[in-house]
């Protein structure tokens, strides 16, 4: 049908008017014979994101439609807001301190699950930017692959940035009724997207900024407490997602564990040794199956310091 949207860009916002415009004017880039739509949404924002928001959905009137939340919905509820205006048949997602830097992007992604029907997601290698530096992360190799929820579950850290999600719009009804309430809409996304496999392109399209002013990983970087509680969500969350996937039982105790580790290296940099122990032990009950790193913190579990040092060093060497 002439004027059909085929895919939606989807688009949430806060409190990033360094930011948006750069993530906007790449969307615009993009060559592309179907017809797509844009659509942001901002989360209350105090800054001036709004008002430039609001210069390009009167210069793009026919592509770009904002929602003005009248109230902060949190992420979640943010993102949920944008894919239900969507009517495309796919639905692309970038957040608002993010930008593409493939004018192809999304054909590229189109056609690759127009080619694989039954795959569901599709993403890809990204750069990774901090402090105007760019570095490429999140790959998964030089060639195209599927990966599977296992996949996802397997990853210690993030699995990709949301800047090279596309997925059909049917995902949409596939998430939980709790996903507003997990703070890590990424991960769920990807869990539920992938059950059919996700398409990987190894070309870099996107790039994800990190620690920008607003973002999640700014406002746990120096808070204790608003970090606990994010790991804590996350483990909330893993333990409701479980039951909704047979067969990956082992992959979900496993993926708990590893965010009670990553909550013990934080305490242990903090020199919260109580706070390691406790979350050790929270680890260890989860799986029987131990990473090196959870041996090695068990083996070092009554001298933490020995473990501070270690992973001072690394950085060291890091740097």
């Amino acid at each position: 049908m002439v004027g059909e949207i085929v895919i939606s860009v989807c688009c949430i916002t806060y409190n990033q008017e360094k930011y948006i415009d750069d993530c906007i004017s790449s969307i615009l880039a993009q060559k592309l014979s179907y017809n797509y739509e844009i659509i942001i949404g901002d989360d209350c924002s105090t800054d001036s994101t709004r008002e430039k928001l609001k210069e390009w959905s009167l210069k793009y009137p026919d592509k770009i439609k904002v929602i003005y939340n009248e109230k902060n919905l949190g992420p979640n509820g943010n993102i949920l807001s944008v894919f239900n205006k969507a009517k495309g048949q796919y639905i692309a997602f970038c957040e608002g301190d993010d930008y593409w830097i493939d004018e192809c992007k999304l054909l590229k992604q189109y056609n690759a699950l127009k080619g694989n029907p039954d795959a569901e997601f599709c993403f890809h290698s990204a750069y990774m930017e901090r402090d105007n530096k760019r570095l490429k992360s999140f790959s998964f190799g030089n060639v195209e692959n599927i990966f599977y929820t296992k996949d996802v579950l397997h990853v210690v850290g993030q699995f990709a940035p949301t800047a090279s999600y596309m997925f059909k719009r049917s995902i949409v009804d596939k998430l939980p009724a709790w996903f507003t309430e997990c703070c890590v809409g990424d991960l769920f996304l990807e869990l539920y997207s992938m059950e059919n496999g996700g398409i990987y392109l190894p070309e870099p399209m996107s790039v994800y900024r990190v620690n920008t002013i607003g973002s999640w990983s700014e406002a746990i970087r120096n808070d204790i407490r608003k970090f606990t509680e994010r790991h804590l969500n996350i483990v909330k969350y893993l333990e409701l997602a479980r039951s909704d996937f047979e067969g990956c039982t082992n992959e979900f105790n496993q993926k708990i564990a590893n965010v009670y580790l990553n909550m013990c290296t934080r305490f242990i940099f903090d020199k919260d040794y109580s706070s390691f122990q406790k979350y050790l032990e929270k680890a260890n009950s989860v799986t029987l199956t131990f990473t090196t790193k959870q041996k090695v913190y068990n083996r070092l579990k009554y001298i933490p310091q020995i473990i501070y040092f270690i992973h001072y060093l690394n950085s060291f060497i890091r740097n």
